[in-house]
């Protein structure tokens, strides 16, 4: 995972890479919501981005709550067909800032 952003007041873009399964969904989950390094809202690159399975998806709408609770956003960009699939089935991707046709 690569972080990038200037200061805690600004937007902040993590670009995720792999597999998230169970086995890395705490590890997502952290990404998301370092307090460090990121600002109100998270853009989630997920263009090198394999494979998300339930787990990793429910890492994600724990992520985007947190955020959303603190008056923040995360969005996810460049998202794979097969995650899209996933977004589309589960009705979860414009919690992401997805439409309909990019989830």
């Amino acid at each position: 995972m690569d972080l990038s952003g200037s200061s805690p007041s600004s937007d902040v873009t993590v670009a995720l890479e792999g597999e998230y399964d169970m086995a890395r969904a705490s590890d997502l989950r952290h990404a998301l919501l370092d307090i460090d390094v990121r600002g109100p809202n998270v853009i989630a690159d997920m263009s090198e981005v394999t494979f998300v399975d339930s787990s990793a998806l429910r890492a994600l709408l724990e992520a985007q709550r947190a955020l959303e609770a603190e008056g923040g956003s995360l969005t996810l960009t460049e998202v794979p067909p097969g995650v899209a699939r996933l977004l589309l089935v589960t009705q979860t991707g414009h919690l992401f800032g997805l439409d309909d046709e990019s989830s």
